[in-house]
């Protein structure tokens, strides 16, 4: 089988990192100027066809990945690769290596080799954002799995022979197959991975649909829950349906930001 050395030479070091990287996840309003939001929801979706809505923190951090390829592996931070297994090469920005290596280290050898797993989360506290405080005292670190990928090896042998333009596209849209919520639990089970909190399962028509009533809505999830010693306030939420075929995060400061300038 390829190994990660192979691939890395052949297709280079930049697509792998674009097919790995986490999508990006949409605000629930659309944004408007300034970082304001508008009264209209993101390309018209709401969740009310939903039968059940998932609800996760939304924890202010780096987002940061490990890439498991045959039994070997790659940590990253959203935009780049920090760290490959066996200190083939390293990187301690915002400490996310020192933070999850142990983790990827432990779990390596029990991948199954003819797929890719991508473990996305979060790692926060320290001094990672201006945040931090709100979980810790101490400057302490943490990682909290949010989201899992797996790629058949020859679907992503693929995708690698692609433009990086065509597998940034692809990755936007939808390409990277995630595990649904269920799969996730039992992937953090399996391997001892503490995940996001997750806080409420809701019905979609349920959910509010103008600014006003949103931001009144996230009152009832302003307290972290994934404190590492110190309890402040979260950053928000980020709301999916069963399978992530619909994801939206909602944050705080961006409601905040549009009460403060009469938006609602």
């Amino acid at each position: 089988m390829i190994t990660l050395n192979e691939i890395i030479k052949k297709y280079g070091i930049d697509k792998l990192n674009s097919l790995t990287k986490y999508p990006s996840i949409l605000t629930y309003h659309d944004l408007g100027e300034k970082g304001s939001l508008k009264p209209s929801l993101v390309e018209n979706k709401s969740f009310k066809n939903e039968n059940n809505v998932y609800l996760t923190e939304k924890i202010d951090g780096t987002n940061s990945r490990i890439v498991f390829w045959n039994n070997d592996f790659l940590i990253g931070s959203r935009e780049n690769f920090l760290y490959a297994k066996g200190d083939r090469f390293g990187d301690s920005t915002l400490n996310i290596v020192n933070t999850i290596k142990d983790i990827a280290n432990k779990i390596s050898d029990s991948i199954d080799n003819n797929y890719i797993y991508i473990l996305y989360g979060e790692t926060y506290g320290g001094n990672v954002t201006s945040a931090s405080k709100n979980y810790t005292c101490d400057k302490s670190y943490n990682f909290r799995m949010f989201d899992v990928v797996i790629i058949p090896i020859d679907i992503a042998i693929q995708i690698l022979t692609k433009s990086i333009e065509e597998i940034s596209s692809w990755r936007e849209h939808g390409g990277q197959c995630f595990l649904t919520i269920n799969d996730i639990k039992l992937f953090s089970e399996k391997y001892n991975i503490v995940t996001v909190p997750y806080i409420k399962i809701v019905n979609g028509k349920e959910f509010p649909l103008d600014l006003k009533s949103t931001y009144e809505w996230l009152q009832e999830f302003s307290i972290t829950k994934a404190g590492i010693n110190n309890t402040g306030k979260t950053e928000g939420i980020v709301v999916r349906n069963f399978n992530r075929s619909l994801i939206r995060k909602i944050r705080f400061e961006d409601y905040e930001r549009t009460q403060k300038r009469g938006g609602f």
